[in-house]
């Protein structure tokens, strides 16, 4: 853990490797060298956006797409839990959000490039590999995240981005209520994204159809309060709700 900083102490530093090192597909590697980062937060948050740029460009512009969904799904919450008379104190801060939307695929710079890329389906042994993503970018933050990144919350969210409201998800199989609400609400922003942005393995879709598959999926695979509230806040975002929202 970097130790904490004086009022007015320079950052210390550490050699950084350059991102392309960074971006190797090996687990081991992609630890290795992460371990290189500097202490202070800023430059901490600077270099693993750098490693995700490496490994990916596509993966960058994905999270930081997410990032606003995650934001605009919590400004919706805390408009809707005021009016109920409910404690927005409940809701992820919006710093803790963005930290935890920003690296919740963190993880894919430690699988390897041949699944990422893969047209078609995965076998066995490949989504064992993709699914162990969210648990290898949750220690990557906790071991050299710093306390800015290692905070549980950011954690929470960058490990059970991909669990179900159903029970049906992974790494935990959490269920309902259970799963924390940082990952619900990246759970919704991560999949509209996915859904609408370019793939190696699928087709894209367009807003209003992703909007159609978030509502239709709310109750099994999202939280419905959460897919709610993505769906209300759909034009402030830009694009139209379904025809048949509330």
């Amino acid at each position: 853990m970097p130790p904490r900083l004086e009022s007015g102490a320079e950052a210390p530093t550490i050699q950084i490797p350059t991102p392309p090192l960074i971006a190797r597909s090996e687990p081991e590697r992609a630890t290795r060298d992460l371990s290189a980062l500097p202490a202070a937060p800023s430059a901490i948050e600077s270099a693993l956006r750098g490693a995700l740029r490496a490994k990916d460009p596509g993966t960058l512009a994905h999270v930081e797409r997410v990032v606003g969904y995650a934001r605009a799904i919590c400004e919706s919450l805390a408009q809707a839990w005021c009016e109920q008379g409910r404690d927005i104190g409940l809701l992820p801060s919006p710093s803790v959000l963005r930290r935890a939307a920003l690296f919740h695929d963190l993880g894919k710079i430690a699988v390897s490039d041949a699944i990422l890329q893969k047209p078609g389906a995965l076998n066995d042994a490949e989504r064992a590999e993709m699914c162990g993503h969210p648990d290898a970018g949750r220690g990557m933050l906790a071991s050299f995240g710093g306390e800015h990144l290692a905070d549980s919350q950011v954690l929470a969210g960058v490990l059970h981005h991909h669990e179900r409201w159903d029970g049906q998800g992974y790494p935990g199989g959490l269920e309902g209520e259970g799963i924390p609400l940082i990952a619900r609400i990246i759970a919704v922003a991560d999949a509209y994204d996915a859904m609408t942005s370019a793939r190696p393995y699928r087709e894209t879709i367009g807003p209003a159809d992703a909007l159609m598959e978030i509502e239709r999926s709310s109750g099994t695979q999202f939280d419905p309060e959460v897919a709610a509230a993505f769906v209300r806040c759909a034009p402030r975002l830009g694009f139209a709700s379904p025809p048949f929202c509330g």
